[in-house]
């Protein structure tokens, strides 16, 4: 299989909403290859096949604990934990890496949720009872949040005083898909891994807005490691 073929042809029309756990797939393949698209798949739905849970808090306490998955707080910078293989096999991961996993699953038990796109920390949500939004951070193993909660959360991570409760709007797999990209990219930039910035780049460069503003910078790239 060419993964950067079968990734620009999922992410070329801009108007269809491109599927979640296979780009995820195929980009943990570009970036490691002992894990095979149709694996990372297969390990997904086995997840789901072993998952109890009737709803989505009892889910993500069944899927998120120190018995299951956990955030990796010991090594965040490494790259295998945007990687979908290697989270499924080493159950460590980052927030989005993670919510990924949730939201695959969920999608698999019929159960509604979404992605949220907290600058700085990735979360994901659905819907209670009454129609308001609960939000689950996977990485911490906690929720649900309230806004209340997402708010305290983000100004303990930055220090920041800028709260909008835009920060907890859902997201599209699209933006997810080009945030994980944006993660490996800043990671291997700031190790110095040229052939990692490279594979990278070409994924972005698959997608049509990213490559309206990153081909010059991937040309640049190219001519600099010949």
């Amino acid at each position: 299989m060419d993964v950067f073929r079968e990734f620009a042809q999922l992410m070329a029309d801009r108007s269809v909403e491109p599927q979640l756990d296979l780009a995820c797939a195929l980009i943990s393949h570009a970036g490691d290859t002992r894990y095979s698209v149709e694996s990372i798949l297969a390990g997904l739905d086995s997840i789901s096949n072993n998952t109890v849970a009737l709803d989505v808090p009892s889910m993500m306490k069944e899927l998120f604990s120190p018995r299951s998955f956990v955030g990796n707080s010991i090594d965040y910078d490494d790259p295998a934990n945007s990687l979908i293989g290697n989270v499924l096999e080493t159950k460590t991961g980052i927030p989005i890496s993670l919510s990924v996993i949730a939201l695959s699953v969920a999608e698999r038990k019929g159960f509604s949720m979404f992605g949220v796109g907290m600058p700085g920390h990735y979360l994901c949500a659905s819907l209670g009872s009454d129609g308001s939004p609960l939000y689950f951070d996977p990485f911490h193993g906690s929720g649900p949040f309230s806004p209340a909660d997402c708010r305290a959360l983000y100004e303990g991570l930055t220090g920041l005083a800028n709260w909008s409760t835009e920060f907890i709007g859902s997201v599209s797999n699209r933006l997810t898909i080009i945030r994980i990209l944006a993660n490996l990219k800043s990671i291997y930039r700031r190790k110095g891994n040229v052939e990692g910035i490279r594979w990278v780049m070409r994924m972005r460069l698959a997608i049509p807005e990213v490559a309206a503003v990153e081909t010059t910078e991937f040309a640049r790239l190219v001519r600099g490691s010949n």
